[in-house]
């Protein structure tokens, strides 16, 4: 005679958004074979980072600014991490925005081989990868002005679950582990 008996469950996951669903579990175990199946769960949830948006120089906006190094304290001040958006307000007419690659292009003000060239008035740059991350005014003389901007983008900060105190379901499936199938004499 063969008598399987299956015991259904239902528990709770976290999604991204922070929203909670019920997903059912099913254990199955075989009297016959005296044996449980095991049951790998973990209820955890983990923050998140979020993407900001930064207004680049905040109410000063992209413009030259009166004092030269404005844009370097303005950045040192922040933490930047990927997937963070800079939000450059201009006067297009008069100013625009040059992604450039390298240090010595950054230090020298030189326009001459930029990653990309932003010049509608609102450009909005996504911080794609972690390192140091450059944008300068096109116009030498207003770069060297200090219309510049250096920031050190930091990798997405790890998942770190948070500790939780264990439901009865949880503490049900813990305790279900403990059980590892008993090879047959």
């Amino acid at each position: 005679m063969r008598n399987n008996n299956f015991y259904s469950l239902s528990t709770s996951d976290t999604l991204k958004a922070g929203r909670r669903k019920t997903t059912p579990i099913t254990i199955g175990s075989r009297i016959r074979n005296s044996t449980l199946a095991t049951l790998s769960y973990s209820n955890t949830t983990a923050r998140r980072h979020s993407s900001l948006r930064r207004f680049v120089g905040d109410s000063n906006e992209w413009r030259v600014p009166e004092v030269a190094d404005f844009y370097y304290k303005w950045s040192e001040g922040k933490q930047f991490h990927v997937g963070d958006s800079l939000l450059f307000y201009y006067d297009y007419e008069v100013d625009d925005v040059l992604e450039i690659s390298g240090d010595l292009e950054f230090k020298a003000c030189d326009p001459n081989s930029p990653i990309s060239v932003h010049n509608q008035g609102q450009d909005l740059i996504t911080l794609t990868k972690p390192g140091i991350h450059y944008s300068i005014s096109s116009k030498t003389v207003d770069c060297e002005a200090g219309l510049k901007l250096r920031v050190v983008v930091q990798p997405l900060p790890e998942v770190v679950p948070e500790k939780m105190n264990l439901s009865p379901l949880d503490r049900l499936i813990k305790w279900l582990q403990n059980f590892r199938p008993q090879p047959h004499h």
